[in-house]
Parts: structure tokens; C-alpha cells; sequence
């Protein structure tokens, strides 16, 4: 009767508990996984932030070099006019 005892109770419950056990390890490391591939998912939006961040100010920066030559030519023909203009005599008649 103790063998009986054994295979109809003992060894069903042992194996239930070691299925059980087995479960809850498989749930740990799918939780660990899970938690990795979030953690690089964050780590990859931020990485792309960063990157549009510097991509957007190095276009910025570009630009501002583009249009400094224009701005200078134009810097430089608004003194050659203001030039020419004082150079011209001074007479009553505008004022």
C-alpha cells in the first residue's frame, strides 16, 4: 500500500511541483529578456534623438557658413555706398 501511496500521490505531486518550478524560472528569464530588449529599445530612441539632435544643429551650422559670404558682400557694398555717400559735399539743400 506505501508503494501505491507513492505512485498515485507522492511522485504526480512531485512532479506537479517540479513543473511548477521549471514555470516560474522559465517566467524569471523571459522577464529578464523582456526587460533587456526594453531597455535596448530606450537606449535606440534616445541614440536617434541624439543623432536628429546633432544632425539639426550641424544643418544649421552649415547654413549659417552658406549665407556668411552673402551677408559679408552685402555688409560690404552697404559700407561702400555709406562711403560714397558721406564722401559726397555737404549742402543745405536736403536739409
Amino acid at each position: 500500500m506505501d508503494k501505491e501511496l507513492i505512485d498515485t500521490v507522492r511522485r504526480p505531486a512531485d512532479a506537479e511541483a517540479f513543473k511548477m518550478e521549471q514555470l516560474s524560472e522559465a517566467k524569471k528569464k523571459i522577464k529578464k529578456v523582456l526587460t533587456a530588449l526594453a531597455e535596448a529599445e530606450k537606449r535606440k530612441c534616445i541614440g536617434e534623438a541624439e543623432a536628429g539632435s546633432i544632425e539639426a544643429v550641424g544643418k544649421a551650422k552649415a547654413e549659417k557658413m552658406r549665407l556668411k559670404p552673402e551677408d559679408y558682400q552685402q555688409y560690404g557694398e552697404a559700407a561702400k555706398t555709406t562711403n560714397a555717400l558721406e564722401a559726397l559735399p555737404k549742402s543745405g539743400c536736403l536739409a
